[in-house]
């Protein structure tokens, strides 16, 4: 979470888009959770104690992930110019900042045991070996797990793909790399049509990769400030609109504009995308989450010249 670019505490977003969001947003929730859980182990490696490196608790988890949303939380406040939690001050006599605390740790309690219930799921069966009969002790692995379990039940959990997610992405980048591509063989005769110089068709067939270009970082921010989804449905209207325009075009300035157009759109879907996958994907799933979005536009610009040529 971005918390400078926010007008209310990142927490109590992230929590308005797990009660009312998208599939996608619990998606989103649930690889943060799990992310949290991969930098927990990290630390664990870490630590010198024999105990600690072999078990992993339920209060080891939640215990990091008060320290990462307070740490989120007091970014949001500095930014906003208010005091920073601390929860260690004994003479901190601010009200309303110590209820902001008892939510924090209720919010890192709360995901702390649903991240631990999704492990407990997926984490590997094995006899407890302070059990004389070689049964496995579920009261013990109900808020512990060995680091064997863990590991290998967040591994487990971390490389799945959500594929609800990126297949329509990979479907709608396809459509999008077919229509840029299925333009590439028209141009000549539209510049023929419309007596266009040499350079001036350069000039139209280079505004849509500078549009794109510059689109890039402006996108990224937008994106990032107003959400994924709004950018994926809008630069869907700005390369249909940009397409159609060139059919409709009379001049070279005409041309360039609907070419930029959907330069501007192109961008806007790549860098939506894109932060949609990262959303939805771990470190260990990253490049397999990519793949067939990226693929799938490759592919269209590739298709989308030989359909053009055929019509």
């Amino acid at each position: 979470v971005d918390a400078n670019s926010m007008s209310t505490s990142p927490l109590e977003s992230s929590s308005s888009n797990h009660d009312n969001g998208t599939e996608h947003d619990s998606a989103a929730i649930t690889t943060s959770k799990l992310k949290a859980a991969q930098h927990l182990l990290q630390n664990q490696h870490q630590q010198h104690d024999v105990h600690t490196r072999n078990i992993m608790h339920l209060q080891d988890l939640d215990a990091y992930l008060f320290d990462h949303y307070k740490h989120i939380e007091n970014q949001w406040r500095e930014k906003n110019q208010l005091e920073p939690l601390d929860d260690r001050n004994q003479h901190w006599n601010d009200e309303k900042a110590r209820e902001r605390i008892d939510q924090i740790q209720q919010f890192a309690k709360s995901d702390a045991s649903s991240v631990f219930q999704l492990l407990l799921k997926n984490a590997p069966l094995q006899a407890d070996k302070n059990s004389t009969d070689g049964k496995t002790d579920t009261h013990h692995h109900a808020t512990t797990l060995t680091k064997h379990q863990f590991q290998t039940s967040l591994t487990a959990l971390s490389t799945r793909i959500h594929y609800p997610t990126i297949l329509p992405l990979a479907a709608s980048m396809l459509l999008v790399g077919s229509s840029v591509g299925v333009i590439s063989p028209v141009m000549p005769f539209v510049a023929e049509n419309l007596n266009l110089s040499s350079t001036q068709y350069g000039i139209v067939v280079s505004s849509f990769a500078l549009m794109k270009m510059m689109g890039n970082v402006p996108s990224a921010i937008l994106v990032e400030r107003h959400g994924r989804k709004p950018y994926l449905v809008h630069s869907l209207f700005l390369v249909g609109a940009g397409v159609a325009g060139i059919g409709l075009s009379q001049d070279w300035m005409q041309l360039s504009l609907c070419r930029m157009t959907i330069g501007l759109g192109v961008a806007a879907l790549t860098t939506a995308s894109t932060l949609t996958v990262a959303d939805v994907s771990t470190p260990l799933s990253r490049a397999s989450a990519f793949s067939p979005v990226m693929s799938a536009f490759a592919a269209g610009t590739a298709l989308g010249p030989a359909l053009g040529g055929i019509l």
